[in-house]
């Protein structure tokens, strides 16, 4: 700037300014696309846990009607 280019010290200034508001967009959408990740991770992990309890509680009616007609064999009545 002593010897006279301050031109050239303006377009280092506007060039890093540029770089800064590039780094800011990339980063605006980095985090965007994080979100996004976690909505989706989370959403299978609900999707999984759903289908573990419908199957749980599946197998848990087959056992119960085995049970029930084990029963009804063994005591030669069921019902009433």
């Amino acid at each position: 700037m002593q010897t006279g280019n301050i031109d050239v010290w303006n377009k280092i200034k506007a060039r890093a300014a540029e770089m800064d508001a590039e780094d800011a967009y990339l980063a605006k959408q980095s985090k965007a696309e994080d979100k996004k990740r976690k909505a989706k991770a989370q959403g299978e992990a609900e999707l999984a846990a759903g289908i573990t309890a419908v199957a749980f509680l599946l197998m848990m009616l087959v056992f119960g009607l085995y049970e029930l007609m084990e029963f009804c064999q063994q005591t030669k009545r069921c019902g009433r």
